[in-house]
């Protein structure tokens, strides 16, 4: 897990972390608020399966940056009709962060608010794509057809 520590100003300065193949299996959501100057941030090789919408904020507090996410088991990104609002009353980022990944969503009804943060730009350097069960064609969750996504849970756009 990455979490920071309230009161961890010496981290303030840090520009690199490098935690590729630690074991984390999570990251918490306020991982970027003691790091503001953070550019680069790996966390390559470990078990992060699942991802919350929080958990990227670095995209609209970070310009130029870069998260390494490759070689983990991530095929989830929760992103809730709450988040979803909250990111689209912020103003979009003019410069974002890159998050590179080498695994697939499922693309399910899970991941409608998501693909609507996606489609409005609210998530700039984000471009996870779908998995194979979801999308055989392996096409980008942006440009996975909405209706798709909302088919199983009825409840969702309320």
């Amino acid at each position: 897990m990455v979490c920071t520590a309230a009161g961890a100003s010496y981290l303030a300065p840090l520009q690199e972390l490098v935690l590729s193949r630690a074991g984390l299996a999570r990251v918490c959501a306020d991982w970027t608020h003691h790091m503001p100057a953070l550019r680069r941030l790996d966390l390559s090789h470990n078990r992060i399966a699942e991802l919350q919408f929080a958990d990227l904020k670095i995209q609209r507090t970070v310009a130029n940056a870069e998260v390494e996410l490759s070689y983990n088991p991530l095929h989830v990104v929760r992103c809730s009709r709450e988040d979803y609002e909250l990111a689209r009353d912020e103003p979009v980022p003019q410069q974002s962060a890159k998050i590179i990944m080498d695994s697939r969503l499922e693309c399910t009804c899970r991941e409608y608010w998501l693909a609507l943060a996606l489609r409005e730009g609210r998530l700039p350097g984000f471009e996870p794509r779908c998995a194979a069960a979801a999308d055989p064609a392996g096409r980008a969750l942006l440009h996975r057809p909405l209706q798709k996504l909302i088919l199983i849970n009825k409840n969702l756009i309320k």
